[in-house]
């Protein structure tokens, strides 16, 4: 999800804990969108008082706010991150497992394929496996 999506889930319209899953509006897509919560998460969220199960999950406004809060975090870690690194990360990480294509579109919230090729990076191993399958090769004098 983007920050802007997250930083608009509520408790009452975006966050289901029976079925674990998270309801957001995507501004870019203009619908409504449903993802499943990781098992951590969802961990985390189901041990909230039920009567602190109210308004926004989360304390910032806007994105801008997150970022006030973040810089001197991650400044004090010696770390460099970014929400929106974690998104690139994600969408990193699915196409190093594997994950088609179309299931990285879903996951990341594209409705463009050009959107989600970016994170399918070509793994020079998989060429090799994928060209040592390939019928071998005959000179012309061969045949």
């Amino acid at each position: 999800m983007r920050i802007s999506q997250t930083l608009g889930i509520t408790w009452e319209d975006g966050i289901d804990l029976p079925e674990g899953t998270v309801r957001f509006y995507d501004q870019k897509g203009r619908r409504w969108r449903t993802l499943p919560l990781h098992p951590e998460v969802l961990t985390r969220l189901e041990v909230i008082p039920a009567v602190e199960r109210d308004g926004r999950l989360f304390p910032w406004g806007d994105r801008h706010n997150v970022y006030r809060w973040l810089r001197p975090l991650v400044r004090e870690l010696g770390v460099t991150f970014t929400p929106h690194m974690a998104r690139h990360a994600l969408g990193k990480a699915l196409n190093a497992d594997k994950v088609p294509l179309r299931t990285i579109m879903a996951a990341m919230g594209h409705d463009d394929v050009r959107s989600s090729i970016r994170y399918q990076d070509v793994d020079i191993e998989v060429v090799r496996a994928a060209t040592a399958k390939l019928p071998r090769l005959r000179r012309a004098s061969q045949t």
